[in-house]
This record gives structure tokens, C-alpha cells and sequence, in this order.
């Protein structure tokens, strides 16, 4: 069965793991979305539903008739302004957490209480004790929490990476501008 999953927080890095890291996945269902604001929520609902029919529509575009028709095959997310319910009702196996951060240490607290898997984007934590108190919680709940670091698992990036290291077709980096 697939793992069910929830994003926390929406907004253009919660849109960019669920456009380039969970779109049409095989391994993930992504049942639940929650976020504050409400026009992030919405897309990220919309967004969450896309994904797990594994139609891409780039950007800024809106979906075509015929990809809302195959879509509506598809689980609809659940949409929550409190991450705490959806955590509550929809017995999710792990959550992506993109949320600001001086947040993160606490909504990862938090998902660890109610046994919930972790991915986190960068930093774990905004100071040392909430860094340590988050590492000492994931040590005693026996579940896993991992702290992504901005596109580091990205296909892109990790060919470039490929061919800059392993390949040689790039030769030696000495700037790079994005």
C-alpha cells in the first residue's frame, strides 16, 4: 500500500517538493494538506491532488478540461488550516514540513507525539536547546526525521552534481550563478 502522507505549510517550497519530489509517485498518497493561508492551501490541495494522479501542469497554468477529468480518478487531499487535526484524523504514516523556520522545531515536535514520520526542510530548528530537545525526541520515538537542504535531492542538481564529479563532462567547476 502506498504511504500516506501530509504536507504542512504550502507555499512556494511546500509547491516545489510536491511538484519535483512526490508528483505522480508510487510509493506516496498524499491525503492531506495543511497551511494558515488560505490561497496556499488551496493550491497546495490542488496541487496534492495533481500529484497523485502524476499530471505535471507547469507553473502559473491551469489545468486543462481533460486533466481535471482524469484527476477527479484520484484522491482529493484534505485541506486544514491546523496541522494538529490533520494530524489528529488522518492517520498519516509521514509529513513533509515546509513551513517558516522558526516553526519547524515545534511542528516536528509535535508530529513525533502522534508517531508520525518526518521530512523536513532546512534548519531542524532556529537555536541549539530546540535543535537538541527535536534530536532527543526522534531518538526516543524510534521514528525518522530527515532535514532536507534546498534542492539537494532534486534530479537536476544531482546531475549536475553526477557530471561534475563522476563523469567529468563539465570539467572543474570554479563558478556557478543561479
Amino acid at each position: 500500500p502506498k504511504i500516506r502522507l501530509g504536507i504542512i505549510g504550502t507555499g512556494a517550497r511546500g509547491q516545489q517538493h510536491l511538484r519535483e519530489g512526490l508528483w505522480g509517485s508510487k510509493d506516496f498518497e498524499i491525503v492531506a494538506v495543511a497551511d494558515v493561508y488560505s490561497p496556499h492551501q488551496k493550491a497546495g490541495m490542488l496541487s496534492a491532488w495533481f500529484a497523485n494522479a502524476g499530471i505535471v501542469v507547469p507553473n502559473g497554468r491551469r489545468p486543462t478540461p481533460e486533466q481535471i477529468e482524469v484527476v477527479k480518478k484520484f484522491l482529493k487531499p484534505v485541506a486544514y488550516y491546523d496541522y494538529k487535526e490533520m494530524l489528529a484524523k488522518e492517520g498519516l504514516a509521514a509529513v513533509v514540513i515546509a513551513t517558516p523556520p522558526h516553526t519547524h522545531a515545534t511542528i516536528i515536535k509535535d508530529c513525533l507525539a502522534a508517531g508520525t514520520h518526518v521530512f523536513c526542510e532546512t534548519p531542524i530548528a532556529t537555536g541549539i536547546v530546540d535543535a537538541r530537545d527535536v534530536v532527543s525526541d526522534a531518538q526516543k520515538s524510534g521514528l525518522v526525521v530527515q532535514v532536507g537542504h534546498q534542492r539537494r535531492y532534486h534530479p537536476n542538481y544531482n546531475l549536475v552534481m553526477k557530471q561534475s564529479r563522476d563523469d567529468s563532462v563539465l570539467g572543474r567547476i570554479t563558478q556557478a550563478q543561479f
